[in-house]
């Protein structure tokens, strides 16, 4: 393989931010009069950006909510632990070798720039593609992106920590590696959904990307 880009999902892929959100969507599902949903209950509503899930919770107030959500989870991010070790200098590694960085989220725009700005991690992507509050769009925002950047499975790879991503980058035609270095994170899932590659840590992850560039 001649890797020239790297695709990368941010929740669990890029740090463990995924706790954050789940406590920021409780408290502003809570606090604007909808029901009390356990964890479980929040992350069965993923797949559309922020506005998406508060509008199935609370519908008619997502506005007003989402403004709670990122307040919420700016609170939970400054407690968050920071980056996967590792990923800082994977993206540094790849940027000076002269691989393309992209980052493919689910997310909101607002909740994407304030989560890569929290993590020390905003201006390392030459593209952000986020999601849609009517449903989940990586495969589309993937498909372009190849079409973009002229990509293939034998020149690039989105990385990602759940099955939707391994369907999302098989669908566009890119190499599907499987995050599995989370906690929580099931690398069988990922392999059951069709991973090319899944990896168990960001060193592992690292360790391929050298050898795929040659």
């Amino acid at each position: 393989m001649g890797l020239r880009a790297l695709l990368l999902d941010l929740d669990g892929t890029l740090a463990d931010t995924v706790p954050a959100c789940v406590l920021a969507f409780q408290r502003a599902i809570e606090l604007h009069g909808g029901p009390r949903l356990s964890a479980a209950q929040v992350r069965a509503r993923f797949g559309p950006t922020e506005t998406g899930v508060l509008e199935s919770a609370l519908p008619g107030a997502a506005r007003g909510a989402l403004a709670t959500f990122l307040a919420e989870y700016a609170v939970e991010l400054e407690r968050g632990p920071g980056p996967f070790p590792g990923i800082p200098e994977l993206l540094d590694e790849l940027a000076a070798r002269g691989v393309r960085l992209g980052l493919v989220t689910g997310k909101g725009p607002e909740s994407t720039a304030l989560t890569l700005e929290r993590l020390g991690l905003a201006g390392r992507f030459e593209a952000v593609r986020t999601g849609s509050p009517r449903g989940l769009v990586k495969g589309q925002a993937l498909a372009g992106l190849a079409r973009e950047w002229d990509l293939d499975r034998d020149t690039a790879a989105y990385v990602g920590d759940f099955a939707v991503d391994v369907r999302a980058a098989r669908d566009a035609g890119l190499l599907a590696v499987g995050a599995a270095w989370a906690d929580g994170a099931r690398g069988s899932e990922l392999r059951a959904a069709g991973a090319d590659v899944v990896f168990e840590s960001v060193a592992d992850l690292t360790g391929w990307a050298r050898a795929a560039c040659g």
